[in-house]
C-alpha cells in the first residue's frame, strides 16, 4: 500500500475493480483504455502491465503485428509454469551469497513430470526490504506443471495440500544441510495467528495483520462465484455473488476483529 499511497499524494488516480478490456487506438497511437464496465479512460500514454499475448490480441485486437511478433508467439514454445517458495527465516546468514546454486543429494519432485537436482536460491537479508532486521528471507523458483497442479487442486484439494506441503518441507530439508540449524527458525504459516471468519456461505482464514490466508470453506458456491488470488482483502476484494468483502480488521490479540462488507451481505462481528 506504500506505493500506492505515494502515487496517489503525487497526484495519481487509482480505479479498483475497473478491469481494462482494450486499448483505444487513433491514427495509430493509444488514445486511452477501454473498462469492461463501459467507462472509456483517455490517456496520452498507455503502458500495459498484462502479459504480451493479452496485450497484442486481445486488448490491441491483433491489429499490430508484424512476422517477428507473429513467429515468437505461434513457433516459440511456452514457457514452463514455475513454482516458487519463499521462507521466511528468524536468523541472518552473513556468509550466505546473494545467490546460490545448491546441488542436492537426492533429486527433488515436484510433480509428476519435473524433478530438480539442484535448487537456484536467492537471500535477502533486511538491507533489502523485504524482511525485518535480524531476518532473512530466502526464494526458490523451479519448473513445474501446470495441469498436474491445478488437476490436483480442481478434482482433490486435500492432496493439494499435501503436496504443497511435501515440497516446502523438502526444501526446508535441503536447504537446511547447506545452512544447519535453518529450519528450526523458519517461520511458518501455523506459527502466526490465524481465525476463519464465516461469511454468509462463506469461510475465510486470515492471519494477524489481516491478510486472507485462503477460501476454506464456500458453501454452496460455484468456483466461478468466488473470485480469490491472495494477499491483503483491500488489494484483492472477494467477490461473493455481487457482494464484496471490503475490509478485514485484525485486533491487537492477532485475531480477525471483524468483516466489514457491502452488498446484500451483513456485517459480521468475529
Amino acid at each position: 500500500m506504500a506505493i500506492a499511497d505515494r502515487y496517489t499524494k503525487l497526484g495519481g488516480m487509482l480505479r479498483y475493480d475497473a478491469r481494462a478490456a482494450s486499448v483505444k487506438v487513433e491514427n495509430n497511437r493509444a488514445t486511452g483504455v477501454q473498462c469492461a464496465d463501459g467507462t472509456f479512460v483517455p490517456a496520452t500514454t498507455v503502458v500495459s502491465c498484462a502479459d504480451g499475448y493479452t496485450t497484442i490480441f486481445k486488448m490491441l485486437e491483433g491489429k499490430f503485428l508484424d512476422k517477428k511478433i507473429r513467429f515468437l508467439y505461434e513457433q516459440c514454445q511456452t514457457f514452463p509454469a514455475i513454482i516458487q517458495v519463499s521462507l521466511g527465516i528468524k536468523k541472518v546468514f552473513p556468509d550466505a551469497p546473494p545467490t546460490l546454486n545448491l546441488p542436492l543429494r537426492q533429486p527433488l519432485r515436484v510433480d509428476d513430470q519435473f524433478q530438480h537436482e539442484r535448487l537456484e536460491i536467492e537471500v535477502f537479508g533486511s538491507e533489502s526490504g523485504l524482511c525485518p532486521e535480524g531476518t532473512t528471507v530466502m526464494t526458490l523458483r523451479m519448473p513445474t506443471s501446470f495441469e498436474f497442479g491445478t488437476g490436483l487442486k480442481n478434482n482433490d484439494p486435500q492432496r493439494y495440500r499435501a503436496e504443497k506441503k511435501r515440497v516446502i518441507q523438502e526444501i526446508i530439508t535441503h536447504v537446511d544441510q547447506r545452512f544447519p540449524g535453518l529450519a528450526e527458525q523458519v517461520e511458518r504459516d501455523e506459527d502466526r495467528p490465524v481465525r476463519v471468519v464465516a461469511v454468509g456461505g462463506l469461510e475465510v482464514a486470515a492471519d494477524a495483520a489481516g491478510g486472507v490466508v485462503e477460501i476454506v470453506h464456500a458453501d454452496g458456491l460455484d468456483d466461478d462465484q468466488v473470485e480469490f488470488d491472495g494477499g491483503d482483502l483491500h488489494a484483492a476484494p472477494l467477490l461473493l455473488e455481487g457482494a464484496v468483502a471490503e475490509e478485514v480488521v485484525g485486533g491487537a490479540d492477532g485475531n480477525v476483529d471483524e468483516v466489514v462488507e457491502v452488498g446484500e451481505l451483513r456485517q459480521l462481528h468475529a
